[in-house]
């Protein structure tokens, strides 16, 4: 039972790890982390596979089953988090679309970006809309250019420059 336990227990902290990375970086960056991760996972499997149909045993077959149930469930759960974390962005851009009309409006009609988004309700905007992690969005303007964000994660940012058109993510 002891021996269970200890790989187990590997896996529950790699998994923590996976985790706290996706807490702390772009989930297009870890793409290729986690492919990778589960080809070396899956040859362990093949490993495992090979060392059971070579001499037969109980504890090699439980070994395997072991290492490919954890290596498809932790490849899946990685998979389902960066698909969360792009559909978490998409949201984001499609909140605050509007805004960023509404900003661009305002200028073509002033001349000039506004101080606060708050000086545009109610009449380029009828409200500001919240993050999806029910935080205030920040926005600055200089000169010609604004940025318009939110935090996403804890520690992660997610922004609209208009100098650049375009939204991008910041640790």
């Amino acid at each position: 039972m002891l021996t269970m336990v200890r790989p187990m227990a590997r896996y529950f902290i790699g998994a923590c790890a996976v985790l706290w990375s996706y807490l702390s970086f772009h989930a297009v960056h870890l793409l290729p982390i986690v492919v990778l991760w589960s080809l070396v996972r899956l040859g362990r499997c093949t490993w495992s596979l090979g060392a059971y149909l070579e001499t037969p045993n109980t504890q090699k077959w439980t070994t395997f089953r072991m290492r490919l149930k954890t290596t498809l469930f932790l490849s899946v759960l990685s998979c389902a988090m960066i698909g969360g974390t792009w559909s978490l962005f998409a949201r984001t851009r499609a909140r605050f679309q509007p805004v960023i009309n509404a900003i661009d409006s305002y200028r073509q009609s002033r001349g000039e970006y506004p101080e606060k988004l708050s000086e545009m309700i109610p009449k380029n905007l009828m409200e500001i809309p919240s993050c999806i992690g029910g935080g205030a969005a920040f926005y600055g303007r200089r000169d010609d250019t604004y940025h318009l964000g939110c935090d996403t994660f804890p520690f992660y940012t997610y922004s609209y420059s208009s100098m650049q058109g375009r939204w991008r993510g910041m640790d």
